[in-house]
């Protein structure tokens, strides 16, 4: 047994360098060495070790993980469930396969998080829509969720938010058209708008912080200036208007095609938004369906920080 400073108990078993076990993945990578044969880290977890965009999880989810076995292991920080249907992949940090980790994230995620989800993973190439649609036919736990996402998930979203600004539109009966191409008259590509209002000059785009440092804003004034020679109008929202202002997001949509108000269109989106982990509401509504995994905050759990879920990728 290892002991001293410079050394820290994991679980039963396992030690590691002492300050080593920061981010999902280190303490993924720890916890490998318990896992029965035939187990994979799947659901949430699985997201967030392929870097995939996640919805806001409890800091002190555990770790959650699939096996095909009946060896029965359940250690503080660590959560397995049984399932004979998980195809696995091996490594040193066990996986299983993007569909399976996918619909047992349904079982526990609101549309809006579940369709970001699928974009990443879809984006990331770790699997295709086909396969997805193949699980999502089967008998099983969140197989009719991961139906309804597939149906506005895309797989040319790049960011969380990118997704999250086409579902404001998407569910309010809004066609746009993600990643569109503008090219100048002999052809050149000026720019690859994140959505394009279908049969519009509109051109809509999330603002984050990538768009801050002064060498990205000179590209996006010079881009701006591209486009508005050509005819084409950019709106740019940055989250805290995706959250707070739908209603004047979905304004400009009408306008640009030329179409009367009608408050009624953002129904459903509220419906969802309401229901997802970028609302208070959605948040807890969440934390209430991970608990079933181990109460977040017991003496069970070894704690992550809600920071270490994000930054996790492994090959």
């Amino acid at each position: 047994m290892l002991r001293g400073r410079t050394w820290e108990h994991v679980t039963r078993g396992v030690y590691a360098p002492t300050g080593s076990l920061h981010g999902v993945r280190a303490r993924a990578t720890a916890f490998a060495r318990v896992l029965p044969r035939d187990t994979g880290y799947g659901h949430v977890t699985r997201a967030a070790l392929r870097g995939w965009w996640l919805p806001w999880l409890p800091a002190d989810l555990p770790l959650l993980a699939t096996t095909r076995s009946n060896v029965h292991v359940q250690r503080p920080g660590l959560y397995v469930r049984r399932s004979s249907l998980a195809t696995l992949i091996g490594g040193d940090v066990p996986l299983v396969s993007t569909p399976d980790a996918l619909v047992e994230a349904s079982q526990d995620l609101a549309l809006i998080d579940l369709v970001a989800l699928v974009d990443a993973a879809l984006h990331l190439g770790d699997c295709t829509a086909d396969e997805l649609t193949g699980v999502a036919r089967q008998r099983r736990g969140g197989a009719r969720r991961l139906r309804v996402a597939l149906t506005f998930s895309d797989p040319c979203a790049e960011s969380r938010w990118e997704s999250v600004l086409r579902l404001v539109h998407d569910l309010s009966g809004i066609a746009v058209d993600a990643q569109s191409p503008v090219r100048a008259d002999d052809g050149i590509l000026v720019a690859r708008a994140d959505l394009r209002i279908r049969g519009t000059d509109r051109l809509v785009e999330y603002d984050g912080a990538t768009h801050r440092g002064a060498r990205r804003h000179r590209r996006d004034l010079a881009r701006d200036k591209a486009l508005l020679r050509l005819g084409l109008e950019r709106y740019g929202y940055c989250a805290p208007e995706i959250v707070g202002r739908p209603d004047r997001i979905i304004r400009d949509a009408e306008q640009a095609l030329g179409l009367p108000h009608d408050p009624r269109r953002l129904d459903r989106w509220r419906r969802e938004f309401r229901a997802s982990s970028p609302s208070e509401a959605g948040r807890a509504a969440l934390r209430r369906r991970l608990e079933r995994f181990g109460r977040p905050g017991s003496a069970r759990h070894r704690s992550v920080r809600g920071d270490d879920w994000r930054n996790a990728a492994v090959g």
